[in-house]
């Protein structure tokens, strides 16, 4: 028997990213595995889908087994987006008028039904305003999943960039724009929901700083436990013997990174120039395996240093962390969770990690920390002889990234039936 439905809306219909990676995607896998009925209400991006339709079909395909109910409809594409007081991406995520009237007829189908609406991310909030009033009358409560704090994410993006791009791209000019507009946008959406669960400690300071109360912190949905069981796929097993074969005896390094926008380019080059050679003179077995979404626009066609591969898009990691030995964390953003953390940990992979990788995330006392050339390599080093390994970090990661214990906390804020 269902337990009530619950309406689901993230930012994005995000099918350029493997499932097993959307936060969204696994913790609505979690509710319907517990009984709840799950119905998706998202936006997708128009160009996206045209320039990768087999993707979009595809991940349409694993989404259509999970929902019972889904409604897509294409974001804006509108320069009048950048004359809007309210930031881009939210402009861009808010349903036509036509859209509007045909979501209304959709969401009548299940509003009696709801115990609960979840918003991914402050920009997605303005998916669901036009039905906020329906939604409050009927009693189902709002809440709102802060992912990181998005002005902070803006402003990182926004100062990494070269002068030349923040004077002549467009882009960054509506950055720029979004990260004013976000100085008062994004503390109204949190006050404007009913509850709200960051994904960082970080996070949840900032949000406990905007209301008085119902900010909690509730940790990464990665994959659930019992996926580790689960057999690999033909292609997982034609992977894993060839990288078994063609890396035996070595000792892997591996990392994977969406480098879309140049994202932990400069720091993969770093490590890649001046840290791996020095970790190779003392550990002469290593090698470093990358890849990742963009990687081949960044590094295609570079020289790399000897022992250092490009792996090309990965289309599963689980291969990859079967025979990696560590997994370094190259990212020097402190806002949200990093996905490469979780997956790390959740693996019971060995991690090294500039501070502002686990920043936030719970567990960033467990974890080796290094901010230079020297401790890098001194912390890796250490890790590839088995002097010391990170298994503090799986047992506390294990305990405070429970997932059904964070759902179980979910619950409480759910409408009684």
């Amino acid at each position: 028997m269902r337990k009530g439905k619950i309406l689901s809306c993230p930012s994005d219909f995000s099918f350029m990213v493997h499932p097993e990676r959307i936060e969204w995607f696994c913790r609505d896998t979690l509710l319907s595995k517990k009984g709840y009925s799950v119905i998706l209400l998202a936006p997708y991006s128009q160009t996206n889908k045209e320039q990768f339709p087999d993707r979009f079909d595809k991940f349409l395909k694993v989404c259509d087994e999970l929902y019972d109910d889904i409604y897509l409809f294409p974001m804006s594409r509108s320069f009048r987006d950048f004359l809007s007081l309210k930031p881009s991406y939210a402009k861009r995520r808010i349903p036509s008028k036509m859209e509007i009237q045909s979501i209304s007829k959709w969401l009548d189908n299940h509003i009696y039904d709801l115990v609960a609406t979840i918003v991914e991310i402050s920009f997605a909030f303005d998916t669901i305003l036009p039905f906020y009033g329906k939604l409050k009358d009927k009693g189902v409560p709002i809440l709102l999943r802060m992912e990181n704090i998005e002005r902070d994410f803006a402003w990182y993006n926004y100062r990494r960039m070269s002068l030349k791009k923040k004077l002549f791209d467009p882009r960054f000019w509506f950055m720029f724009a979004d990260i004013i507009k976000l100085i008062w946008y994004e503390p109204r959406v949190v006050r404007l929901a009913d509850k709200v669960f960051c994904l960082s400690t970080e996070d949840t300071k900032w949000c406990q700083k905007k209301r008085k109360d119902g900010v909690y912190f509730v940790p990464y949905w990665y994959q659930l436990p019992e996926s580790m069981g689960i057999p690999f796929t033909e292609d997982e097993n034609a992977t894993l013997s060839y990288i078994r074969e063609r890396y035996n005896g070595k000792k892997v390094m591996f990392l994977v990174n969406n480098f879309r926008d140049g994202y932990n380019v400069r720091e993969v080059k770093w490590f890649i120039d001046k840290v791996f050679p020095e970790i190779k003179k003392n550990v002469p077995e290593v090698i470093f395996l990358f890849g990742g979404y963009d990687v081949e626009k960044y590094f295609g066609g570079s020289s790399l240093p000897d022992g250092v591969e490009m792996l090309g898009e990965i289309a599963s990691v689980r291969p990859y962390m079967e025979i990696a030995h560590l997994v370094p964390l190259l990212s020097k953003s402190s806002v949200g969770v990093k996905i490469k953390l979780v997956e790390a940990l959740f693996f019971r992979k060995n991690v090294v990690a500039f501070p502002e990788a686990v920043k936030g995330s719970g567990v960033e006392e467990y974890i080796p920390q290094a901010r230079n050339e020297h401790e890098w390599v001194e912390a890796c080093i250490s890790i590839l002889r088995k002097e010391k390994d990170c298994s503090v970090a799986w047992e506390n990661f294990e305990n405070l990234y429970d997932h059904y214990k964070n759902i179980a906390f979910i619950e409480n804020f759910f409408k009684k039936v």
